[in-house]
C-alpha cells in the first residue's frame, strides 16, 4: 500500500502538475526519508551529521520546486510538490518497514504487486475513473511493468546478491542523472540550471549521510 500503490499514484499526480524533472528530483528524498524513520522506528541515533543531511536534501527541493526563485513563491504549485514529497516519504517509510520482514525478496514483491494491483482497481471502481488504455498508450504500460518495474528489481536482486552491495548500492546515485537524460530525450524537456544545483545539493546531502553510517 505505501510502497507500490501510493508511492506510483502520488509520483505520477505530481509529474501531472510540475515539470517530470522537478517531480523526479523533489522524490529524490526518500533515503533522507529513510533516515528520518530509521530513527523514529529502528531507533537509530540521530547525529548531528544526519541533521546536516537532511537540512541539505530539503534546501535541495526547494531550489528545484522554485527553480531558483524563491521570490516567485506565488506562482508554486503547492500541490504537486507536496505530491512529490510525500511519494518519497512514503517509499522511506516503506523501504523502513521492509528492514524487519525477513522474507523471499521476489515472493515478498510479488505478494506486494499483487495487492497494489487489487487496491488500484478497487479506488478505480469507486472513483470511477476506469478507462481502456489506448493503443499508443499500451507500450507505455508494458514498459513501466515489465522493464521499469519487473526486470530492472530482479536485475538490481541478482547485481546485489553476487556482489558487492556497498559499492553496488553507490550506483544507485548514478540513477537522478542517467534519468535527467532520459527526461532530456525521451520527452524533450529542458533541463534546468536550477534542477541541476537542486540535484548536487540533494545528493550531497545523501552521501553526507551515508559516510556518517560507514564511519
Amino acid at each position: 500500500m505505501l510502497g507500490i500503490f501510493l508511492y506510483n499514484v502520488l509520483l505520477f499526480f505530481g509529474m501531472t502538475r510540475i515539470l517530470v524533472q522537478q517531480a523526479f528530483i523533489i522524490n529524490y528524498l526518500w533515503p533522507i526519508c529513510i533516515v528520518i524513520f530509521s530513527c523514529i522506528i529502528l531507533k537509530e541515533k540521530l547525529t548531528v551529521i544526519k541533521c546536516i543531511s537532511m537540512l541539505a536534501s530539503f534546501a535541495g527541493v526547494a531550489v528545484v520546486a522554485t527553480g531558483g526563485n524563491f521570490s516567485n513563491l506565488g506562482s508554486l504549485d503547492f500541490l504537486g510538490v507536496l505530491a512529490a514529497c510525500l511519494a518519497a516519504v512514503f517509499y522511506g517509510l516503506f523501504s523502513v518497514l521492509t528492514i524487519k520482514i525477513k522474507y523471499d525478496k521476489f515472493v515478498a514483491m510479488m505478494v506486494y504487486y499483487f495487492f497494489s494491483t487489487i487496491v488500484s482497481a478497487v479506488a478505480l471502481l469507486a472513483t470511477n475513473t476506469f478507462i481502456i488504455p489506448t493503443a499508443s498508450q499500451i507500450p507505455g504500460i508494458l514498459w513501466i511493468g515489465i522493464l521499469v518495474n519487473g526486470v530492472a528489481f530482479t536485475l538490481w536482486s541478482i547485481a546485489i546478491a553476487a556482489g558487492n552491495t556497498a559499492r553496488l548500492s553507490n550506483l544507485a546515485y548514478l540513477t537522478p542523472f542517467v534519468s535527467l537524460i532520459w527526461i532530456y530525450f525521451l520527452i524533450g524537456e529542458p533541463i534546468s540550471m536550477a534542477s541541476v544545483i537542486g540535484l548536487l545539493i540533494i545528493i550531497s546531502g545523501v552521501v553526507l549521510q551515508m559516510f556518517d553510517k560507514q564511519k
